[in-house]
């Protein structure tokens, strides 16, 4: 492998890298702009949300990145060209349900994948801590389907309040 790579620093960013284009492949591979808004979103929901609770690695390998500072993220010009076209697609997608009035008009995409990743990941990064503190195995696939279900809604009530501002 060092042959390959180099060095740890070469190996650690390769496959920080690596798993940053695995996401992003499944993301994309979600055709979103194929579907109806409300759908899209759906669909983007439950994939990020299903993606960190079945790659607890990857979960782990962001956590320490964040740990770092983002020292090697914040160098990849690879993660940021993977990252554009998700925020691409999430404006156009959130365009289209403005246009036909299912989505509220004050949106900001970045702001929104955020919320969509945290109620995705959060659970996941702190699940023995939070079992141990709740005595109640957040592992669990019923309490695992329930937080989906409870993240979805979240972020489509607030994305389909058309009322708010």
């Amino acid at each position: 492998m060092y042959q390959y790579f180099g060095n740890k620093t070469d190996i650690y960013r390769a496959v920080l890298e690596q798993v940053y284009i695995h996401i992003r492949t499944e993301e994309r591979n979600l055709k979103l702009s194929s579907h109806e808004p409300v759908d899209a979103m759906r669909r983007l929901i439950d994939f990020t949300f299903t993606f960190f609770g079945s790659h607890h690695s990857y979960v782990t390998l962001i956590n320490n990145e964040n740990m770092l500072q983002a020292q090697f993220a914040s160098k990849s010009a690879i993660i940021r060209s993977l990252t554009l076209p998700l925020v691409s697609t999430i404006k156009k997608l959130l365009a289209r349900g403005q246009r036909i009035g299912v989505f509220r008009k004050d949106v900001d995409p970045i702001q929104l994948y955020t919320s969509i990743t945290a109620l995705s990941y959060f659970h996941i990064s702190n699940r023995f801590t939070l079992s141990a503190m709740f005595n109640k195995d957040l592992n669990r696939e019923a309490w695992l389907e329930e937080r989906k279900i409870h993240a979805r809604d979240v972020i489509l009530t607030w994305l389909t309040d058309t009322a708010a501002k």
